[in-house]
This record gives structure tokens, C-alpha cells and sequence, in this order.
């Protein structure tokens, strides 16, 4: 089983992963990080109908006055350190309705171990757990 991505503007077949519902794909190599790729997952979470709607826009979109300064700094830190992060914060959907997300991102490196991308996962968590993840 496979499924289908528009990724940039060539449309790519992937294995499907069923553990990882919410994920986008961030370009490293342009300003701000803009979205690449992303999952019927993604699109569903943050209530948006067409990748159209969220390609070529940095993930600051899903950001808004209740995210926490601090889970934006280690998000801003992990991506110039290139190193993995694990955070939990509050984003908004389309509709402006904030959620719980425990949020999860990678580098991926080209072969001269240059960072080409940033891969994010998205789970909603309900504000029980998040604030058993929320650190800062």
C-alpha cells in the first residue's frame, strides 16, 4: 500500500506508515522553512481542505497568541542545532480554534550531512496530557 503526496509540484508515491497519521515536510533550503509536503493527516488536523491551502507556507501559520513563546524558541533552537525535538504546545486550526499538540521533528541530511529538510509530526493530546509533557 502506498500513498500519494504532492511534493512540490511532482506528485510522489510513498509507503504508507499507519503510526504516523499528522506529518509535514519543510524545506530546509528556503526562508522560513516552507511546506513541502504534507499528509491527509496533517490537512485534517489543522482543518484545512487542499494541500494547495498550506504548501509554500512557513508552519507559523498554525501558531497564535496562546502558543507559548518557549515552545517556539526550542522549535527556532532544534532547527539551527539541527537536532531532533519532542514539544508539546498549543497550535490553532484553520477555523482559529487552538488544540493540544505534541509535536515531534527531525532534520533529514543530504549525503555531505547538510540539512535538506525537516520532517514534523503532529499528535493532538488532550490538555490532561499535555500538561504532563509541557517542560518549559
Amino acid at each position: 500500500m502506498t500513498t500519494e503526496f504532492l511534493f512540490w509540484s511532482e506528485r510522489v508515491s510513498l509507503p504508507a506508515v499507519p503510526l504516523v497519521r499528522n506529518f509535514c515536510v519543510t524545506d530546509a533550503s528556503h526562508p522560513d522553512n516552507p511546506i513541502v509536503c504534507a499528509n491527509s493527516g496533517f490537512l485534517s488536523l489543522f482543518g484545512y481542505d487542499a494541500l494547495d491551502e498550506v504548501l509554500g507556507r512557513s508552519c507559523k501559520f498554525l501558531q497564535g497568541p496562546v502558543t507559548h513563546p518557549r515552545a517556539i524558541e526550542l522549535i527556532r533552537a532544534a532547527m539551527e542545532e539541527g537536532s531532533d525535538l519532542s514539544v508539546c504546545m498549543a497550535n490553532y486550526r484553520n477555523d482559529g480554534t487552538v488544540f493540544w499538540n505534541h509535536f515531534f521533528m527531525t532534520a533529514l541530511r543530504d549525503a555531505g550531512g547538510s540539512i535538506c529538510f525537516f520532517v514534523g509530526v503532529q499528535r493532538e493530546v488532550s490538555e490532561e496530557v499535555a500538561s504532563s509533557l509541557i517542560t518549559y
